[in-house]
């Protein structure tokens, strides 16, 4: 616990009192051990000038009193040198950067000074303390870059919260006018610098959304420092900046056409960034496949599923090749299922969609088709799936109830004595029912009795009654049980259903069309490729390790609750690591092959999207300008719209395209990740900072803000 309200010289010389030194004695080691102490604790922080008086700790703070003992100083407004001292002084208390968890204050008495100018206006001024302080400043240069240094790690409010649990008397606001100050510094020198030979250029929305929010962000691709960030993304706001920057020869951006224009009237040389490009084609191939397929597809297999080809070509063959099941299949699927009428209606007006919606119709037509609610059509097929489930469950335990059934039937019937046949009954084969054998046994093999047998021979001619077929059946048994023993019932055609989503088939597109792609990289990894995957949010995030580390220091019981018990934990595998991990990825990727493969058997113009791409690919791969401009003309006459726009795209920048593939190192991906630092720092800071203390966070480096760089 430190004593408060006793200085050190008090201290010391009581001390040295004690031991016997005399006051003169004692007031001489005093002011060397200050001397000691300025050195090894102050020196280069506080001018040479300053000579260290005394030390104090007071209400939680640190107090260190300094005198001026300059003999001369230069007017500050006039510039002239005096020596004339006033008789007077000037006292103020500068707050330094805290130590201990109490703030540090130094108490400065600096002289003043006569002017000895006649001309200059002011007579008397005070000398300035520069590189310690300014002059009206209440916080040391060393205290301000501490402050700044800990609003770069997080953001003002933060720094504030930390500076004061540190013993530090600060507010946010002070904290950010220092950074806004020292980010002023660092813009205005980077707008005058000619060392920057590549910009690259990005937009960003500080709301998501609201293009009104849009900034512009400058870098320098060289060396990735962010040089200015700019309200607006329009051609007259990247011009102003362009004009600043006349040394920059080189103009690296994405496809905006502000960027463009502004680039053009900058004569720069404009390199469009591959990111983009592939974005922009994988936009592309995502339209037509929305303009192709339906969003949700569903997969048809099994044998009671029969494909009707068409005859067309081009895109229009998916309104020609599709699925449907015969009548003859779904009645048998219906008796056997035992479905109401509710669920008949269901089941068929299921199987009807399906069939439509195959040859490209719309709800409304199918609605209007099928005579039933738009509303019944969507749901119908949402649950088509779950519909051909159910009824395949059924028939499946219905089949075996009934052959169970007929079993235990045939085993009675077996097993018990015959009354109505006595001794000397003729045999089977004298009864009017034997014309008839093969038909009678066939059907007594499928589980019908001879009340349901007998309007069929009635058809075919037979006059008897159905009592002379159960004559005739009860001989059959008797001579020979097992000719007239049931068959098991078989399960009718396979109706299996599948369903597709549409962001499935089309990452399956972009898998399929990077094959053959990672070897090149591989075997080549200097080499600047563009990485054909997926720019969607869902497909950037990375899979993060969920297990338990091996150095954790949780206890067991809390890591149990944290974790969870997983099987592999119970497989002596406590990490869950290799081999679920492995199988689970294999899994994955047999899955999507079977994905794009049932994809493409159901719209074979699929295959045009993964060629499309895979042309694209082999542009960026070999950086061609042949292959370019092959590439153009065969996409820019396609029947698929988004691809010959795209084609067309690339005619109209075709220059920055070809540049992009003469400059194969530059590219915005630097601006791109410091698009993600924006964002970042903007949520942290709850979106309260305005875009001067934005470019503040983005544009000062660390090592001009360090506050123990010696002064």
């Amino acid at each position: 616990m430190l004593q408060e309200n006793i200085g050190r010289k008090a201290m010391l010389i009581s001390m040295l009192a004690k031991d016997g030194f005399d006051p003169e004695a004692a007031e001489k080691l005093y002011k060397i051990e200050m001397q000691v102490t300025k050195h090894f604790e102050y020196g280069g922080v506080v001018p040479d000038y300053f000579e260290l008086q005394d030390i104090e700790i007071v209400k939680e703070s640190k107090k260190v009193y300094w005198v001026s003992k300059t003999t001369e100083s230069i007017c500050p407004f006039c510039g002239e040198k005096s020596t004339e001292r006033a008789n007077e002084y000037y006292y103020k208390e500068i707050q330094d950067i805290p130590v201990n968890g109490i703030a540090v204050f130094h108490a400065c008495r600096v002289n003043k000074y006569k002017c000895q100018n006649p001309g200059c206006k002011h007579k008397i001024f005070t000398e300035r303390t520069e590189g310690f302080c300014d002059e009206d400043a209440r916080k040391t240069e060393r205290f301000k870059k501490y402050c700044v240094m800990q609003a770069m790690q997080s953001n003002c409010h933060s720094a504030e919260q930390v500076l004061k649990l540190e013993g530090a008397k600060v507010s946010n606001d002070t904290i950010s006018r220092y950074t806004k100050a020292v980010a002023a510094k660092v813009i205005e020198e980077n707008l005058g610098n000619n060392d920057v030979e590549v910009i690259s250029v990005d937009d960003v929305n500080l709301r998501k959304g609201d293009k009104s929010s849009s900034c512009t962000v400058f870098i320098d691709e060289k060396t990735h420092r962010v040089l200015i960030i700019i309200r607006g993304a329009n051609k007259e706001a990247v011009a102003q900046v362009l004009e600043k920057f006349t040394s920059s020869k080189i103009f690296s951006r994405d496809r905006a056409g502000a960027y463009s224009s502004a680039a053009a009237e900058a004569n720069k040389v404009q390199v469009a960034d591959r990111f983009h490009l592939m974005k922009n084609a994988q936009a592309a191939v995502k339209e037509a496949l929305m303009s192709i397929i339906p969003a949700r597809i569903f997969v048809c297999e099994g044998d009671g599923w029969i494909r009707a080809d068409g005859q067309g070509d081009g895109v229009s063959t998916l309104n020609d090749d599709y699925f449907y099941v015969p009548d003859e299949i779904v009645n048998k699927h219906v008796r056997l299922a035992k479905l109401t009428e509710k669920q008949e209606v269901k089941y068929r007006n299921t199987l009807k969609i399906l069939e439509l919606s195959g040859k490209g119709m719309r709800t409304a037509d199918i609605a209007k088709s099928l005579g039933i609610n738009m509303m019944d059509v969507q749901r119908y097929r949402r649950v088509a799936v779950e519909t051909l489930k159910s009824v395949d469950e059924k028939i499946e335990k219905n089949i075996a109830m009934m052959n169970s059934s007929q079993q235990q039937r045939f085993e009675k019937i077996a097993t018990r004595d015959i009354k109505t046949i006595g001794p000397k009954a003729h045999p089977s084969r004298e009864s009017i029912v034997e014309p008839f054998k093969e038909t009678v046994i066939a059907m007594l093999k499928e589980g019908h009795s001879h009340r349901t047998i007998h309007p069929v021979l009635k058809e075919m001619g037979f006059e008897g009654s159905p009592n002379a077929i159960y004559q005739y059946i009860v001989k059959v048994r008797k001579e020979n049980m097992e000719e007239a023993k049931p068959n098991e019932l078989e399960k009718p055609p396979v109706l299996n259903l599948e369903s597709v989503t549409h962001g499935t088939v089309y990452r399956s597109i972009l898998k399929e069309a990077s094959k053959g792609r990672a070897k090149i990289g591989k075997n080549n990894p200097s080499e600047n490729k563009c990485n054909l995957q997926e720019n969607d949010s869902v497909a950037k995030t990375h899979k993060r390790d969920l297990s338990a580390s091996d150095d954790s220091s949780l206890p067991p019981e809390i890591r149990k609750i944290m974790y969870g018990e997983s099987k592999s934990n119970e497989a002596g595998n406590p990490m869950g690591t290799s081999d679920e991990s492995d199988s689970l990825e294999g899994n994955t990727e047999a899955k999507k092959k079977t994905d794009y493969g049932k994809g493409v058997y159901m719209f074979p113009v699929l295959q045009v999207l993964v060629q499309f791409l895979k042309d694209l690919c082999n542009v960026f791969d070999t950086r061609s300008i042949e292959a370019l401009d092959a590439f153009i003309s065969k996409y820019i006459n396609s029947e698929i719209y988004s691809f010959a726009q795209y084609a067309s795209g690339l005619q109209d920048d075709y220059n920055a395209v070809k540049n992009s593939l003469l400059y194969p190192d530059i590219s915005n991906g630097p601006v791109e990740g410091i698009n993600s630092r924006i964002k970042m720092k903007h949520r942290r800071s709850a979106g309260r900072e305005g875009l001067e203390l934005l470019n503040a966070y983005m544009v000062i480096p660390i090592k001009l803000i360090n506050p123990y760089i010696r002064i």
